[in-house]
């Protein structure tokens, strides 16, 4: 019997229809949606709100985005105007390429793997 590594073949399905983009901002979107939206800390990377406690632009559309997933459209919108648009922007990013790595795969498949 030969031993499969299913850990291994899982991590080339994933490869397969993700890329390392559509991976992150997959990711990005799984976090936000569970993270609690009613906590007052969350993590930034705009370096002045951590020195000089200056809001971002986009300040809380992180927690705008959590209260969308949690089906709490008002609050949603009172957090950040442009939280919801964010995420069908994602999603439709997501999804072209997704699109875009399977086309790759079609044509390399039909031209085959000589190069």
């Amino acid at each position: 019997m030969a031993y499969i590594n299913y850990r291994y073949d899982f991590m080339n399905y994933i490869r397969k229809f993700f890329d390392l983009e559509s991976l992150i901002w997959f990711v990005i979107l799984c976090i936000v949606a569970i993270q609690n939206p009613y906590s007052e800390t969350h993590f930034t990377l705009f370096w002045p709100s951590l020195f000089f406690d200056i809001k971002s632009p986009g300040y809380n559309i992180g927690h705008s985005m959590s209260f969308f997933f949690r089906g709490e459209i008002i609050k949603s919108i009172d957090a950040h105007i442009l939280g919801i648009p964010c995420i069908f922007i994602l999603i439709s990013r997501i999804i072209y390429q997704m699109k875009f790595k399977y086309d790759c795969l079609k044509i390399i498949e039909k031209r085959g793997n000589y190069g």
